[in-house]
């Protein structure tokens, strides 16, 4: 059509979830009255198109129990995974591989379930492009990870640039303080294990409590 050369349209899936689904004082907000914890899931994913599962960060799943989601969660559905805090917290991402061998164990169970690692680092650990560079590499190929970087004076490291300069994605992460309808912005880029890959995404994470949480 004239006037629509050289135009482009890329087309994106949107995503709308939370942080876990299992919460006590969401019965009558999202569950029903007395509905048993075990059902809780069931009436998430009838809700929602993804989660990220957030208590694999203080004690990660056995295989089993991501192969048990996969079969749960219905098509199309799609769950990101926190990394667990004994690689990001305690080792600090230094010699990674025996958590990125149960972690990709994992994540095959998951199947096509599977969403991003989210690898939420320390806000002490400083920047350290060599062990972000060794991490990156050491994980397959096949697992989108989602890097925060927490520490107050990190800059970026090298290579990473904002959403829009291919590779790479951007989160936009807001946390709203109490009582207060501004909110304290700060962004979080994350990045594909594969750096050339030309996919990008966008997360964006809104922290609350009760009706103080809007976006």
């Amino acid at each position: 059509m004239e006037g629509e050369r050289g135009c482009s349209l890329m087309k994106m899936a949107i995503h709308i979830g939370t942080s876990g689904w299992s919460y006590d004082h969401w019965e009558n907000v999202l569950y029903p009255p007395g509905l048993p914890v075990r059902d809780r899931l069931q009436c998430y994913v009838s809700r929602f198109s993804t989660v990220e599962l957030n208590a694999s960060f203080y004690r990660w799943p056995r295989d089993t129990t991501f192969a048990g989601w996969n079969r749960r969660l219905p098509p199309g559905f799609s769950m990101s995974v926190k990394a667990p805090r004994g690689l990001t917290h305690a080792r600090k991402l230094y010699s990674p591989e025996v958590w990125i061998e149960r972690i990709a164990r994992c994540w095959h169970e998951l199947g096509d379930k599977r969403a991003v690692l989210l690898v939420q680092l320390p806000p002490q650990l400083e920047r350290d492009d060599a062990r972000l560079d060794y991490f990156l590499a050491a994980l397959p190929s096949w697992i989108r990870v989602a890097v925060e970087f927490r520490h107050p004076r990190l800059g970026l490291p090298r290579g990473i640039r904002p959403a829009g300069a291919a590779p790479g994605g951007l989160l936009h992460h807001e946390r709203r303080p109490p009582a207060l309808h501004s909110a304290h912005h700060r962004a979080i880029y994350l990045y594909p294990a594969a750096w050339s890959r030309p996919r990008a995404f966008v997360w964006r994470l809104i922290l609350g409590r009760g009706h103080e949480l809007v976006g």
